[in-house]
């Protein structure tokens, strides 16, 4: 059988994808965090990755979600309920106090023996897997998982548990210009960038609509090669 060259990639990213997702989802959890009410309802707020650096294991995820503690509890999703995450994250410190001129971003905490006894069964990401981004992103492509606001808002009444749906963005890495980064204050050796597509093609040939990835903040970015 002789197909194109864009059959071909197109199954290579299928494959790549429906693989890394696949091994990879099991480290990325969702984070919530909830109203003040007597009867507090979780709501979403953002994604986080499990890993783990010797003895010791973390939870990682962007600053602007670890922010919320000032305002409320933070859980992270487990299996079948959700726990309640500590105080005292790590965070990136923002320029001149604003978060949102803060290109890292990122916050971690690190999980003591009363969470981990919680998160029994939970899976960490191993430090061997964590890129230092020295390849040219140019040509590689990337696959984004998080947790969108908009696919996470069902809750049971009954017992106000959460039905998770995660999502996932596969798309190149690309080489902003001059003056996109001097306006973003970026920094290319700390900052990676991908095309993002309002429109997107799906592996079924469809073109459908990316989507709203608020809350996917935290998560994972997996180097798909």
């Amino acid at each position: 059988m002789v197909e194109t060259l864009q059959e071909a990639m197109l199954a290579w990213m299928r494959d790549r994808s429906e693989h890394v997702s696949r091994d990879f989802l099991r480290y990325v959890r969702p984070i919530y965090g909830t109203d003040e009410s007597a009867n507090p309802v979780p709501m979403a707020i953002g994604t986080c990755v499990l890993i783990e650096r010797g003895d010791d294991k973390y939870l990682v995820t962007a600053a602007h979600v670890a922010d919320h503690q000032r305002e409320t509890s933070l859980y992270v999703g487990a299996a079948d309920t959700l726990i309640a995450l500590p105080k005292g994250f790590y965070c990136t410190t923002p320029p001149d106090g604003n978060r949102d001129n803060d290109h890292l971003d990122f916050a971690f905490i690190r999980l003591d023996t009363m969470v981990l006894a919680q998160m029994a069964g939970a899976e960490f990401l191993g430090a061997d897997q964590i890129s230092d981004n020295s390849s040219d992103p140019t040509k590689r492509s990337y696959l984004a998982m998080g947790y969108p606001i908009s696919l996470n808002k069902k809750i049971r009444a009954a017992d106000l548990s959460v039905l998770s749906k995660a999502w996932q963005y596969q798309s190149i890495g690309v080489q902003p210009d001059a003056v996109t980064l001097s306006t973003l204050k970026c920094n290319l050796k700390q900052n990676l960038f991908l095309r993002i597509d309002k429109k997107v093609g799906n592996y079924q040939g469809q073109i459908v609509d990316l989507g709203e990835p608020r809350g996917s903040s935290g998560g994972a970015l997996i180097d798909l090669g």
